[in-house]
């Protein structure tokens, strides 16, 4: 996710699309559409509850909608300031403003006066506590491999729910391999 320069993305991206600044295949319907991509896009709702987000410039990484500030999107911890916003699909760099050499948060919501001030203070404190690399790209990260990139054994038990044992994994494979090889 994070080669976006790289041939076989380009190629993807051209003839299937992208949602989310380009992060994820579009959702593809119709009988034209390749079967292995379409399996792959209606896949992607299972897999991406499991990326998070490191922010660099904040271009390519939605504000209300991403995780990139905790554990849950900030529409999820703050629902009364998310119904507020003015651009509910706005970037993370769109709420921030160089002030002085310095970021500040500048969020615009459909009015100033709020029934909870708790909130918006929590809100502000939850967005200083995120770590902003101001020149880098964004990146994605996925959060069930400590190098934070995607694996097929790491989601491969993620589905597996924990049932199973790095070692039993490697067992099964073996003899699911071992079976494969002699039909």
């Amino acid at each position: 996710m994070n080669e976006k320069g790289n041939l076989w993305r380009k190629v993807a991206t051209i003839k299937y699309g992208d949602d989310g600044f380009g992060w994820f295949p579009s959702i593809m319907k119709g009988s034209y559409v390749c079967s292995l991509w379409r399996y792959i896009s209606k896949g992607w709702g299972r897999s991406f509850p499991h990326c998070s987000f490191e922010v660099g410039d904040g271009s390519l990484i939605f504000f209300w909608h991403d995780r990139w500030c905790g554990e849950i999107p900030l529409k999820d911890r703050f629902p009364r300031l998310y119904v507020l916003a003015v651009d509910k699909n706005a970037s993370v760099a769109n709420y921030q403003e160089q002030v002085y050499g310095n970021n500040t948060w500048a969020p615009v919501f459909v009015r100033d006066g709020f029934v909870d001030d708790d909130s918006l203070v929590s809100f502000f404190n939850k967005l200083n506590e995120a770590n902003i690399g101001e020149s880098s790209m964004d990146r994605v990260r996925w959060d069930l491999s400590t190098q934070g990139c995607f694996t097929v054994r790491s989601f491969y038990l993620k589905l597996l729910g924990g049932k199973f044992s790095p070692q039993k994994v490697h067992s099964e494979k073996v003899f699911l391999c071992k079976l494969m090889g002699s039909l």
